[in-house]
This record gives C-alpha cells, structure tokens and sequence, in this order.
C-alpha cells in the first residue's frame, strides 16, 4: 500500500508549507517503540506487514518516502466534494491539487480518526494524526481509505515533534 499525505484533513490546526522542505542537517529524532506507529517494516525492496505488531498492522509507504513503516487505519470516508471514486480528485477536488493546501476541498477526515491515531502516540514525539489516503473499497462513504501519520517539526507557532529514526521530516510530515 502506497498512501498519500493529506496535511489538511485532520481537525488540528496545521500549516502546509507553500514551498519545497530542504534540511540542512541531520533532524534530530527519536527511537520507535516496538509496538507503535512508525516501525519500520522495510522488507527486502517492499514492505512487509509481518514485520509489524498487531496494534498497528498495515505496512505502507508516503509516496515520497523510501522506507516502510508500521501503521493502522483511522477509517473510511467519501471522496472530496465534486472527486470522482478511483481518480486522484477523489482525495483533493479543484484547482491546485494537492499541491496547494489553500485551493480546492479536500475529502473530509473519518469521525473519530484523529483520536485513533493519538493512541498510538508513544512511538515518537511526532504528532500521530488521521492524515494518509489511498483508495478505498467502493464508491461513497468507503471511497477514501485513511491511516495514520505524523506530523513533525514546526509550523503556524506550533511544534509537532520529531519522527523515529527510521523516517525524516518533510514538509512537516514523517516520510
């Protein structure tokens, strides 16, 4: 599975960066638990799920990230107001998608999605959030399949935290 970062879907007030991220250091991060969010579940060249726990079973991948990690789902939701099941506006419907947080409707965060992934937040000092989709099952209220992410670093006057030390942080999400 192949998930793409949704920065803007979650209820917690997030800044999405209007240019590209380039660290000029090393970020300074934290050690995965076991048994939480963020695991890596690289296997050899692809993910592999049987490398994580039970707590967080699906192993995926932001779609700029070179490694795996472990996760689990937050829920299901339709497509963005206007999106088509099966496109790419399913996620994000209007002009400048998903390229620019300001423009355009995004599909709207399963209920109680946020308060999933916040249980999962002993793996790092990243912010655990219902914040990845790939595409769903079926039209409608499964269009969207999301799982957890975390935001990171610093945005809006707000810090985040720093991701597990198998992941970096780009544009303010663990990848």
């Amino acid at each position: 599975m192949i998930a793409v970062a949704i920065a803007c879907g979650s209820t917690t007030t997030k800044k999405k960066p209007d240019a590209k991220v380039f660290d000029d250091a090393a970020p300074k991060r934290d050690a995965a638990a076991a048994t939480e969010i963020g695991k890596d579940c690289t296997g050899s060249g692809s993910g592999d799920e049987s490398l994580c726990p039970s707590s967080d079973p699906i192993c995926t991948q932001v779609v700029q990230s070179v490694g795996y990690f472990c996760t689990l789902s937050c829920g299901y939701g339709p497509c963005a107001p206007g999106g088509t099941y099966g496109s790419d506006d399913c996620y994000c419907h209007g002009a400048g998608c998903p390229n620019n947080g300001s423009a355009g409707d995004y599909a709207p965060v399963p209920s109680g999605g946020d308060a999933i992934c916040a249980q999962q937040a002993g793996a790092t000092t990243a912010t655990p959030a219902c914040l990845l989709v790939s595409q769903g099952p079926s039209a409608g209220g499964s269009a969207v399949a999301w799982t957890c992410g975390m935001f990171c670093g610093s945005a809006a006057g707000s810090n985040y935290g720093n991701c597990p030390p198998n992941m970096n942080c780009v544009g303010n999400i663990c990848q």
